[in-house]
Formats: structure tokens, C-alpha cells, sequence
């Protein structure tokens, strides 16, 4: 559904799509869901950040830890466990390969080690060994229950505004978990956080969809 540059700009690509949107024929059918997609939603954001920060603390805990999370060294001749910083946070959009066929939650892996290029025309994540996978994550608020409306609707799913208001939704949601990473990066569980200093977010908008960098830098 996606190419792999769209995403590298999404108040842009929301902007695109909205227009898209509006001048989709059939427009007149979906003013109701299309009025969730307008603007992200803050309420969604703030929900994020505390599952944000949360997680953050309870990927410091070894019962929430896979074996690969750890590196072992031998002092004084005793083998010791020492916790393999992340270098990466990868948010994925999980649901969509199943019916309704649209992302219902959102899952965290830590990566230890990745390469990530971005080429002309393509996102090129790579990775190894994860600390953790997440085992619940957290819904799409708002805008996810209007996508899944909407993706239920056998009516709306064959009007032309249906794929552009989808893709919108989702960007919303994209949207609200960047700013989310944003202000979760402030917190003291964030700081502890085993990690390195070039730490990254990556969010992927679905299955076999490309991933594309967070900036969680000001």
C-alpha cells in the first residue's frame, strides 16, 4: 500500500492525502470517518506516550528479556550477564494480515545492532538479535476504530475514497506516534533505558510494509 519515500514526510503525505480525500468521488458517504482524519489526534498521542514511557521501564526488568538481550563476560573467573544495549525501537502496525486487513495495535521490538540506508526509492532496515519483542502494545484510539469501521463496510470499501481515507487514518496514527516518541525520549524511564548513544526509532505501518525513521530529536 505504500512506497518506501512517501513516508519519510508524513505532515506531507497526510496534507496529500486529505486533498486526495476530499476529492475522492464518494466523499459525500464518509464525512463522518473522514472528519477523525482532519487532524492528529492528541488524545491518541498522550495514550501513546504513557504506553511509551511504560514500556521503556518495563524493557529494564530481565523477565521482560530474551535470551540474545545479553552479552556474558567472565571476570575473576565468574560469568556474568551484562544487558546488550538497543539500538533501536521498532513500532510495528500489527492486525492487518488478518480480517478486517487493517492495523488494530501497535508492537515494540528492541533491536541490538541494525543498518538502515534510505536510497532514492527505498527504506532498507536491517537487523539481528532483538532484546524483546512486546507482547500486548497498545490500540489506535479514535482514528484505529474508524479505520476498522470503515474496513468492515463492504459499501464503502468499493467507493474510490476508500483507499485514500484508509491510507490517511493510518497516517494519522503514524503521526501520533511520532509525537509521542517525542515527548516519551523526556522521561527518566527513557534515560535509563539500556542504549546506544545513536539510538533510533523506526515505525512500520504494517505487514510487508516498508519501515521509515521516527526523529526523536527536537
Amino acid at each position: 500500500m505504500w512506497n518506501d519515500v512517501e513516508l519519510r514526510d508524513l505532515p506531507a503525505c497526510a496534507a496529500r492525502l486529505l486533498d486526495e480525500v476530499r476529492r475522492a468521488d464518494g466523499f459525500a458517504f464518509v464525512r463522518e470517518q473522514a472528519a477523525e482524519a482532519e487532524a492528529v489526534d492528541e488524545g491518541l498521542v498522550t495514550e501513546m506516550t504513557a504506553g511509551l514511557v511504560k514500556s521503556f521501564g518495563m524493557y529494564r526488568q530481565p523477565r521482560y528479556l530474551r535470551p540474545e538481550a545479553y552479552a556474558w563476560e567472565e571476570r575473576d573467573g565468574v560469568r556474568t550477564a551484562r544487558i546488550r544495549p538497543l539500538s533501536a525501537l521498532l513500532l510495528y502496525w500489527a492486525g492487518g494480515d488478518v480480517s478486517p486487513y487493517v492495523p488494530q495495535v501497535v508492537w515494540g521490538t528492541g533491536l541490538v545492532g541494525h543498518h538502515y540506508e534510505e536510497t532514492a526509492s527505498e527504506n532498507v532496515l536491517e537487523f539481528g538479535a532483538t532484546n524483546f519483542d512486546s507482547s500486548g502494545g497498545f490500540d489506535l484510539g479514535a482514528p484505529g476504530a474508524t479505520l476498522v469501521e470503515l474496513a468492515e463496510d463492504e459499501a464503502l470499501n468499493e467507493l474510490e475514497v476508500f483507499v485514500p481515507l484508509k491510507k490517511l487514518l493510518l497516517v494519522r496514527t503514524l503521526q501520533c506516534a511520532h509525537a509521542a516518541v517525542r515527548k516519551a525520549v523526556k522521561s527518566e524511564a527513557f534515560r535509563e533505558l539500556p542504549r546506544e548513544e545513536s539510538f533510533r526509532f523506526f515505525a512500520t505501518p504494517g505487514h510487508d510494509e516498508p519501515s521509515f525513521v521516527l526523529p526523536h530529536e527536537p
